[in-house]
């Protein structure tokens, strides 16, 4: 079933899950995304502490910084870092990103943008392909948006930029066919800019 375009997901206010603030620890964690698309929730922190931590600048500051260390010093297959991206801000990246040889996208080249909240890691950060070339997929839009579960409801405070990329990665390696997800016009028609603002539905996983 397709996204509604531009429909913002309720918010939600689970119990604070045990072990969270723990997790939130583990900056250098690795997930993969085991299904293509899933059904995006940006609700509410888990708790009131968890919101405490999140607003605190020095927090995002000291969590993104690791981050992007480890990214330098080990970044994901095919991809690096747009250093003059993170110059003015730390919480907007450009990452240049090469197709991954055996595959439909060998020799192409892509950029995804992130940006990270105020809320991040505990908000997953916003993510999409961006630039002159994006890749004709079955779960990325012409527009750049992708419909990647990790990204919404699958994401957790425990995964980071490599996780992401490396997810991305795995996405593109495993097509079989290039081709625009169903509802790609009416969808880049209507939807709004910010892809998090989409209330995504799995469409299939033959890709």
């Amino acid at each position: 079933m397709p996204p509604l375009p531009g429909q913002a997901s309720e918010g939600r206010r689970d119990p604070c899950p045990p072990g969270l603030l723990g997790a939130a620890a583990s900056l250098g964690a690795v997930g993969m995304c085991s299904t293509p698309c899933g059904v995006g929730g940006q609700g509410d922190p888990p708790c009131g502490i968890v919101r405490t931590v999140t607003d605190s600048s020095e927090f995002l500051g000291k969590r993104l910084q690791k981050e992007l260390l480890a990214f330098q010093n080990d970044p994901p297959p095919g991809m690096t870092l747009d250093e003059k991206s993170v110059q003015n801000s730390i919480t907007q990246w450009i990452v240049d990103m090469e197709g991954a040889p055996g595959t439909l996208y060998e020799g192409e080249k892509f950029q995804l943008l992130f940006k990270f909240s105020s809320r991040y890691p505990f908000d997953s950060p916003q993510v999409m392909f961006t630039g002159d070339n994006i890749p004709v997929h079955p779960h990325v839009y012409s527009n750049g948006h992708i419909c990647l579960s990790i990204l919404t409801e699958d994401w957790s405070p425990a995964l980071s930029v490599q996780s992401v990329c490396l997810s991305i990665i795995s996405m593109l390696s495993s097509c079989k066919e290039k081709r625009r997800p169903p509802d790609n016009s009416f969808y880049v028609r209507t939807c709004n800019k910010n892809p998090k603002k989409t209330k995504w539905w799995y469409h299939d996983d033959t890709c």
